[in-house]
């Protein structure tokens, strides 16, 4: 029977490796021919490329712990013991950086993403670690019970974990339980993707197509014929030998093949494969190479919405999933992790200036903010704490006890244009 284990204790991490390293995938032969499994859909360059971007940026997003303050808002904890794990180091082998990419990897091929959380006595988790998604099976063993996490540890070896050792990220789902892999519903689109790459090698490696045919007016033997064709391929097939010289002897003619250039291309069809890869992972094509429909004023925004509709969505999954999996109950209501994503959002230099000018303006920001929003230290002195009324640029605190009037002007400056 396997060792179940749903309650927290102070584990230690000696099975990390064997955690880490997987087994064999879920794949399956696609209609077009090639088999497609989690492993070869990697080798195409279009899934490398989404993986790449998604994984990436979400890993390289600052994830700092933040505490709510009672006035309203929120401040950064870097006093939480769960601030370092999130922000700077996941484990002792790991940063939180590669912990984060990697389970982003897992989520995005596999639909879901475990890390194994490590407590100390005190039940505080002190680390994290990824486990390989084929090595985890999850189940429910009866209605309205906790799920179950059976890590295969090899030679027969399982561990049964539940929800407190065990943290599970899944994407789209259609029983709660566990994601659906992006990789076995699009097993077709990317097995017609490896087809291509296959068709286009061999193409090439046997001298692009038949360049003509031999006529002879007698009959060769089957021997005699073997013998011909397997000369003939060895002189003249294949990359690098398809414009040599042909001899022919014995009353041997050669007559011209000539295929219509549009039977003998595929790019066209190679480039459709690449949108539909994008289009799974919904990433915009000019990110993983493709700037065809790209110019340089669309790339800007569509970068933007690529941020609020993709990158957004899984930074709000994993948000959550680490507020109810790794805060402890007292600390909820207080402190959560955010990612900041503000750098993906900027616009261009001059309308942001200008954005924030208007604010800075309206007394919605002060010195300091600005600065700390362009990732600038403080004002000296604290000269960048004060917060400027809208009408004469003074002190609000001093607007407001009167030591200060406001303009007498009829018409407010126009600040459109700052």
């Amino acid at each position: 029977m396997p060792r179940l284990n749903l309650r927290w204790k102070a584990q230690g991490i000696s099975d990390l490796d064997r955690w880490i390293e997987g087994g064999s995938g879920a794949g399956g032969f696609a209609n077009a021919g090639p088999y497609v499994d989690e492993d070869t859909a990697l080798t195409l360059s279009a899934v490398w490329a989404c993986l790449r971007v998604l994984s990436g940026t979400v890993a390289s997003l600052p994830l700092p712990v933040l505490r709510r303050i009672p006035e309203g808002g929120k401040e950064r904890a870097p006093k939480h013991h769960l601030y370092r794990l999130l922000h700077d180091r996941a484990n002792d082998e790991m940063t939180a950086f590669e912990c984060r990419e990697i389970l982003m990897v897992s989520l995005l091929l596999w639909g879901n993403g475990y890390l194994f959380k490590q407590h100390d006595q005190g039940g505080r988790v002190i680390g994290l670690y990824p486990i390989h998604p084929n090595r985890v099976s999850v189940s429910r063993p009866a209605a309205g019970a906790p799920l179950q996490y059976a890590i295969d540890m090899g030679s027969g070896e399982k561990r049964v974990y539940g929800s407190r050792n065990i943290l599970h990220v899944r994407l789209m789902s259609a029983d709660g339980v566990t994601g659906r892999s992006i990789v076995s519903l699009a097993r077709e689109d990317y097995g017609l993707a490896l087809a291509e790459r296959q068709y286009g090698a061999r193409w090439f490696g046997q001298g692009g197509h038949p360049s003509g045919i031999v006529e002879y007016e007698q009959t060769l033997s089957p021997d005699g014929r073997k013998h011909w064709k397997e000369q003939f391929t060895e002189k003249y097939g294949g990359l690098g030998r398809e414009h040599g010289i042909l001899l022919l002897e014995k009353g041997l003619k050669f007559h011209q093949i000539t295929i219509p250039p549009e039977d003998s291309q595929f790019l066209g069809s190679r480039k459709f494969s690449l949108n539909e890869v994008a289009r799974w992972f919904g990433v915009p094509p000019h990110l993983i190479g493709d700037l065809e429909r790209s110019t340089n004023n669309n790339i800007e925004e569509q970068n933007r919405d690529f941020v609020r509709y993709n990158i957004r969505e899984h930074c709000a999954r994993l948000e959550e999933v680490f507020h109810w999996s790794l805060f402890p109950e007292a600390d909820r209501e207080e402190y959560f992790a955010e990612f900041v994503l503000d750098g993906l959002l900027r616009g261009d230099p001059k309308a942001r200036a200008q954005m924030l000018g208007m604010m800075h303006d309206r007394a919605v920001l002060n010195g300091d903010e600005w600065r700390s929003l362009e990732n600038m230290n403080p004002m000296p002195g604290g000269m960048g704490k004060v917060y400027l009324a809208p009408l004469n640029k003074a002190p609000l605190e001093k607007v407001i006890s009167g030591e200060a009037k406001p303009s007498s002007a009829k018409n407010p400056p126009d600040v459109s244009g700052v």
